[in-house]
């Protein structure tokens, strides 16, 4: 994928940006390496072309931010923390009115935060 080549150094380093992305458009985030099975690594691997003992690898912990932040811009995410924590916290109060177990709070956030996601989100590039 010319996009993650132009913007890498290496195999590895290539690999791991498309897997971030790919992870990304599925799921909405960035899991860690421990939590994408082996089929969807070795899927990628094929797509790519690239040989069987090449692994994905950020390198440096600022490689990987970079990627994270080269993924939200292929995508037209704008990382704002501060927003999520904001609208996670209203609903959090609004559902404690009628709810007092903590996983049922923390539940009435996450799917707030899809809802807002869904509402926002632009809509999906091609992967090319």
């Amino acid at each position: 994928m010319a996009w993650a080549e132009q913007r890498t150094g290496s195999p590895e380093s290539c690999f791991a940006l498309v897997l971030a992305l790919k992870c990304f458009q599925k799921m909405a985030r960035f899991p860690s390496m421990d939590e994408i099975p082996e089929v969807v690594i070795d899927h990628v691997r094929r797509c790519l072309e690239l040989a069987e003992d090449v692994w994905p690898e950020h390198g440096s912990s600022g490689s990987a931010k970079a990627h994270r932040k080269l993924v939200r811009q292929r995508q037209g995410v704008k990382y704002d923390a501060g927003r999520a924590r904001a609208i996670a916290a209203a609903a959090i109060r609004k559902a404690a009115q009628a709810k007092n177990n903590p996983a049922d709070l923390i539940n009435v956030a996450i799917e707030e935060l899809h809802v807002v996601r869904e509402l926002i989100r632009p809509r999906a590039r091609g992967a090319g």
